[in-house]
């Protein structure tokens, strides 16, 4: 009887054994499948982030692209227009120049001579003011080709221009307010034509060899 017992009671403890190792064997396969799962999973997230992560550096790649390519388009449009502005400042200064070659043409050799001199005289008879009188006559482009004559001292303040071109003369604003010196009544009635609102002197200088000026 005891002896059957003790049969029944390790038959027992074999089984429950059996039962646990079954159920060990069972949880390793759970747990192996969910470390599959957990791999499979982390698998296709990986591949999504790769995915999405070549998605965005092409777009970002394009997005650059395209950026470089209307920098580019601006760079070649803007040196464009500075070049056509260079051309068109360049023929407008041309075309002064020629249109101030052709007022200052019209005075002979002796007649641009005393011209300065015969100014510096009339300021300081009138006004007792001494110019600054350069060897050479020089005209200025920013004084509508004329030339700008200044005081003697320290501040060399500016006097006048004289004989600035008349075709020139209206857009020039560097001219507005001054005094306005001319050779001769004919002179000063053109240039008061374009510069009504100036104080318009002329010298009254003689009009010999000058066939043109009327």
């Amino acid at each position: 009887m005891r002896q059957g017992q003790e049969a029944a009671r390790a038959e027992r403890e074999v089984r429950r054994q059996e039962q646990e190792e079954a159920a060990a064997r069972r949880r390793e396969e759970l747990a192996e499948q969910e470390r599959g799962r957990r791999a499979a999973e982390d698998e296709r997230r990986r591949v999504e982030q790769e995915e999405k992560h070549r998605v965005l550096m092409e777009q970002l790649k394009a997005r650059w692209a395209e950026q470089d390519a209307r920098l580019d388009r601006e760079r070649v449009e803007h040196e464009a227009r500075l070049a056509q502005e260079r051309a068109e400042k360049e023929e407008r200064e041309r075309l002064a120049l020629e249109t101030a070659r052709a007022w200052w043409g019209r005075l002979s050799s002796k007649q641009q001579t005393e011209l300065l001199p015969a100014v510096a005289e009339y300021a300081w008879r009138t006004s007792s003011l001494r110019l600054e009188i350069l060897e050479e006559l020089k005209i200025w482009p920013q004084y509508a080709y004329g030339v700008p004559l200044f005081e003697k001292g320290r501040r060399r303040n500016l006097y006048g221009i004289v004989l600035p071109c008349p075709d020139l003369a209206a857009s020039c604003p560097a001219l507005k307010g001054e005094l306005i010196l001319a050779r001769s009544a004919s002179e000063e009635r053109e240039l008061a034509q374009v510069l009504p609102e100036n104080r318009i002197v002329h010298l009254d200088l003689p009009e010999h060899e000058q066939l043109t000026m009327i």
